[in-house]
């Protein structure tokens, strides 16, 4: 009995192929979301800061 190649060894791994592709786009996509989030959090500083300074002009002024 002489064994032939398979189809599905013959056909390119697509699978493979498939999960590569996806498992970029996640990984690329979760440092997207790390850099969103860092500039979020950021930006919430900035807006603490500037609370804090608006706070204490008020303060000064009232005194």
């Amino acid at each position: 009995m002489q064994h032939d190649q398979s189809d599905a060894a013959r056909r390119p791994p697509s699978t493979l192929l498939a999960v590569a592709f996806a498992a970029i786009l996640l990984l690329g996509g979760c440092n997207t979301f790390r850099g969103v989030g860092q500039d979020v959090e950021a930006g919430g500083r900035a807006i603490g800061d500037a609370a804090d300074t608006t706070s204490e002009a008020i303060d000064e002024a009232v005194d």
